[in-house]
């Protein structure tokens, strides 16, 4: 018995070879060659005036999931839920939608119709969040110093000593106690030292608020603001005996 291929010609296979040959060759003459198709003029000439061809918009292409329809049924299915959950809501108040939550740096909380807890944390975290930027700004202004070539130094540096952030206060008493007796790099005055600022140092450093506290509560400022104080020249009051150890402090002199 002879198989079934067996009635095929002995050239069928070379027969499909040149028809594949020729549907390829087909195909090839039909694909346009690059080049042959001019571009249009992007500009033509009307007398005096020249006018500009504007290219229409390109024709948006759609993503895989739009292609394969994914997109599309996400959104049915989604909009379905939400009104089964919309019905559901009116027996079982429960699974009624929420806004969704907000960090806290979200500019919707910075807005004047605002909650005012919710503004009050926004604003408050924007500032904690600035400290950062505040002690690199003091670390560069210190490497100036407070001469008449920077004269609002001075100014930045009090503000800085008020700063609610305690890492800024530190670095604005470290920062007067490096420019102490350095002069900056263009300018041949650049203590930091001036009246202003020794008073503010007097203050932080010995100071009390009215219930008896130190005024303020950083003991690392406190004892940054004496070694300041020290660097700035200014005689340093001796400690009273009640008062912890938290900097140098200048012996009595025998009598």
């Amino acid at each position: 018995m002879r198989s079934p291929t067996s009635n095929k010609p002995p050239n069928a296979k070379a027969l499909y070879g040149m028809v594949l040959l020729l549907l390829f060759l087909v195909g090839c003459a039909q694909m346009p060659t690059a080049g042959t198709t001019p571009l249009a003029p992007s500009s033509a000439q009307a007398g005096a005036t020249t006018i500009v061809a504007i290219a229409p918009p390109a024709t948006p292409q759609a993503s895989l999931p739009q292609f394969l329809g994914l997109t599309g049924l996400s959104s049915c299915v989604g909009t379905g839920c939400q009104r089964i959950r919309n019905r559901l809501g009116a027996r079982f108040p429960g699974l009624e939608a929420r806004p969704p939550m907000l960090a806290l740096t979200d500019p919707a909380n910075m807005k004047e119709d605002a909650n005012p807890s919710v503004k009050a944390a926004a604003e408050a975290k924007a500032e904690q969040d600035q400290a950062p930027q505040k002690v690199k700004a003091i670390n560069f202004l210190a490497s100036l110093g407070c001469g008449k070539c920077y004269p609002d130094t001075e100014m930045a540096l009090l503000a800085a000593m008020d700063d609610c952030n305690e890492s800024v206060r530190f670095a604005s008493v470290s920062a007067i106690r490096k420019a102490a007796g350095g002069p900056c790099r263009t300018c041949c005055n650049g203590s930091c030292c001036s009246e202003k600022i020794v008073e503010k140092l007097r203050k932080i450093a010995y100071d009390s608020d009215n219930c008896g506290g130190h005024l303020e509560q950083s003991a690392r400022v406190r004892r940054m603001a004496r070694i300041a104080l020290c660097a700035c020249g200014s005689p340093c009051p001796s400690p009273e005996s009640s008062e912890p150890e938290e900097g140098p402090s200048v012996e009595k002199p025998k009598e």
